[in-house]
């Protein structure tokens, strides 16, 4: 059944199989709807008309002798009839159509298209800002105008563009396109010094006068490629001298597990607290009077309402759970302290020395009264050039 039949009201109706044909055929020279036409069991006829209809219906039926059968009346006005002692029922449909009719004249929902690298809340806020938020009343809204402000505000857009679409703002925005950055860093004249100790072992991408040779072993902050050019009769000009220097090097990873930390357990003590929200309004139907416990999680759950095609409503139902935990104090094992101490190794190597050439590594385990200490040595190869600027007076 279609929403205009709910909202305006339907009756079902009932005949003799035989009389569909004289039904069917009053209906049409009636000029009366009818729908759901439905032959149940070979000897049944039923079928919808409309509430308005259901009257002239019956008389029409009356006086050429074919008997007809109410069987239920639905939608909104025998919804309204059959409660029509209850006037809270009444008194809640008028101010749902008051609040739809309210709301059909505010921001619903705000839609960004075109947003890759600039996070999608810090877009939100600066729109925010602008004063196009969603609860905004859609008279008040200046495309032009919000356009300027938010190319003001944000440091990240190029252009946007702001549509609106019933009571849902569409915005298109194109983010600025940064110019690559240099690795070796902006300065007028600089030096590459070693940034920790090594065995030299490849240059590349040099720029400047490599003052050390393969196989040498330098030591931190030495220098490397020199930014100062010529000597020896030619004359002396500054370079911003860069490249990339390879050496082999020794690196140490020191991890400690404690046998004992404290546990975070939750028990079964949940206090809900339920509100309903209407764009920023919100109205508290259901709480828990009774007192917090010292220690508990609070969890926020906002859940909209959708239209039957699937749009988001500033409506919705808010939930606050606050959970109850104790904290106890935990005793690890050997075995689980071991497991752990690897696991912080592996997550090391692969967030610091991904791209890295690890020649050896060797581990030690010292087991202690409170702690278990992972000792990790690397022998690898990595770029130790360090840019540094030359100061000229």
């Amino acid at each position: 059944m279609s929403v205009k039949s709910f909202l305006f009201g339907y009756s079902v109706i009932s005949s003799a199989r035989e009389n569909a044909e004289k039904i069917i055929n009053m209906c049409n020279g009636s000029a009366i709807p009818f729908s759901s036409v439905i032959f149940e069991g070979g000897e049944a006829l039923t079928f919808c008309v409309p509430l308005f209809y259901e009257r002239k219906l019956i008389k029409l039926a009356k006086s050429k002798n074919i008997e007809l059968c109410v069987i239920s009346r639905r939608g909104i006005p025998a919804l309204l009839f059959r409660h029509r002692r209850r006037a809270g029922l009444l008194v809640g449909l008028i101010t749902a159509l008051i609040c739809f009719f309210y709301a059909s004249g505010l921001v619903w929902d705000i839609r960004i298209d075109g947003a890759i690298r600039v996070n999608e809340q810090k877009l939100r806020a600066t729109f925010n800002e602008c004063g196009l938020r969603v609860g905004a009343k859609l008279c008040d809204i200046d495309a032009d105008v919000l356009e300027n402000q938010i190319l003001i505000l944000s440091d990240d857009i190029s252009w946007v563009s702001i549509n609106l679409l019933g009571n849902v703002a569409s915005v298109e925005i194109r983010e600025l396109d940064y110019a690559p950055t240099d690795e070796y860093g902006d300065a007028l004249y600089s030096n590459v010094v070693a940034s920790q100790e090594g065995v030299i072992v490849e240059f590349e991408d040099v720029k400047g006068q490599i003052v050390t040779e393969i196989g040498e072993a330098v030591c931190r902050d030495q220098l490397l490629i020199s930014g100062i050019m010529g000597g020896e009769g030619l004359p002396t000009r500054l370079t911003d001298a860069h490249g990339r220097v390879f050496a082999e090097v020794e690196e140490r990873i020191e991890i400690k597990i404690p046998q004992k930390y404290i546990k975070k357990v939750t028990k079964s003590n949940v206090k809900t607290e339920k509100s309903l929200f209407f764009f920023e309004n919100e109205i508290k139907f259901f709480s828990n009077s009774r007192n917090l416990p010292n220690f508990y999680d609070t969890i926020n759950i906002e859940e909209n309402f959708y239209t039957i095609n699937h749009k988001k409503l500033p409506l919705g139902v808010k939930t606050v759970k606050h959970v109850e935990y104790e904290e106890i104090e935990v005793t690890r094992t050997n075995e689980e302290m071991r497991a752990l101490a690897y696991s912080e190794l592996y997550r090391r190597l692969d967030l610091y020395y991904s791209d890295v050439e690890i020649l050896s590594r060797s581990v030690s385990i010292i087991e202690e009264d409170l702690y278990l200490t992972l000792n990790c040595t690397l022998s690898c190869i990595k770029n130790i050039a360090q840019i540094k600027e030359i100061i000229v007076s």
